[in-house]
């Protein structure tokens, strides 16, 4: 199969951004009267927005609202999904000058004065929250969080996790919380282990954090070479099998940290004829989609091939990442490339440790 050459300097989506905002200018002046006159003005500008957003529908999301009485400002989010944040950035990258408009990559910080969240009868705002960390001998670097409030009934737990997050959402803005932090969880005060920390200093506490993350693991890459493949095989409780090929080499590298994010491709067969394994056809468009994801995800460029699994219809495929930009652009180039051929999802999420794959190495 000759290898696809992907144009990497422009968009899977670039005709999609060009389309949304040629349409954005012509009915700014509209747009903007609407936002300002129409009663509920929110709910009347999403249902003309949304359906223009097209094929990014289910990656872009939006917020809008008046900056001033001359200046309406629309925020696009990724709703704190990691793999669509390139694509709301490159949409407000792609954005023309618009009079009466600004337009905003992600949802922004603001100071913790600024932030009040009232939700079920609990106000979230600077002089109610606290936090502090938890320490973990085996994973030192994971930014494991308690938010603390000063007080919450078990009845409201789960208003107090949302309000929590809403909070932390705001004061770090979009992009620090869902990449900064690699989990949450919330106490009420009485119930706090360790001394408490104003959330005014939360942001600083984590850029603390990553820089020296950063400054641990940056420079390090991984050489293919030392790559050594072992097979597994395993019995899941449909009493079907499950096959894995992993990098057990790759696995055991001690800098893992050096390339925290996993990307996780999964491609969905109808395996019900063949035991939950492909057939002859479908494995040979899998294996060809296989041989381009290890072209475009080179160990130079920060990727580590850490293997695959197969079974009960599905095919899932692992890289380590140094980022998470570029590995959702590249494999959103390839899936597109075989539209209508496989059916292919995928996920970006942190890892520090590669603790997903831990069964691999704990024998």
């Amino acid at each position: 199969m000759e290898l696809l050459k992907l144009d990497t300097n422009q968009s899977p989506y670039f005709e999609h951004y060009q389309q949304f905002w040629s349409w954005f200018a012509r009915n700014a002046t509209m747009l903007f009267d609407r936002l300002k006159s129409v009663n509920e003005a929110e709910d009347s500008f999403f249902e003309l927005l949304s359906p223009r957003l097209g094929e990014l529908k289910d990656r872009v999301f939006f917020l809008v609202g008046m900056r001033d009485d001359d200046t309406a400002e629309l925020i696009f989010t990724a709703d704190g999904v990691i793999k669509n944040i390139v694509f709301v950035e490159e949409l407000v990258a792609a954005a023309p000058e618009v009079k009466n408009w600004k337009f905003t990559a992600l949802k922004p910080e603001h100071l913790a004065s600024e932030i009040n969240v009232e939700l079920s009868g609990l106000k979230f705002e600077e002089k109610s929250i606290c936090f502090y960390p938890v320490q973990h001998e085996k994973y030192p670097d994971e930014i494991e969080l308690v938010i603390v409030l000063s007080h919450f009934t078990e009845e409201q737990k789960s208003s107090a996790y949302s309000g929590a997050f809403i909070f932390i959402d705001h004061l770090l803005g979009e992009i620090n919380a869902v990449t900064l932090i690699d989990s949450i969880k919330i106490a009420a005060q009485a119930d706090a282990t360790a001394e408490l920390i104003p959330i005014a200093k939360l942001k600083p506490y984590l850029v603390w954090r990553e820089k020296e993350f950063v400054e641990k693991y940056g420079d390090y890459y991984y050489d293919s070479t030392e790559d050594n493949y072992t097979g597994f095989e395993a019995q899941l409780k449909s009493g079907s099998k499950l096959i894995a090929t992993m990098n057990t080499a790759a696995l055991s590298w001690e800098y893992k940290g050096s390339h925290p994010w996993i990307l996780k491709i999964a491609i969905t067969y109808d395996g019900t004829l063949n035991e939950g394994f492909p057939d002859a056809a479908s494995l040979l468009l899998i294996n060809q989609f296989d041989d381009l994801l290890l072209e475009h995800f080179p160990e130079q460029d920060g990727f580590i091939n850490l293997g695959r699994e197969t079974g009960e219809g599905i095919r899932e495929i692992y890289f380590a990442c140094k980022g998470f930009r570029i590995p959702s652009l590249t494999s959103q180039h390839l899936i597109h490339h075989f539209k209508g051929k496989l059916d292919i999802d995928y996920q970006i999420f942190k890892d520090k440790y590669w603790q997903t794959f831990e069964r691999y190495t704990a024998y």
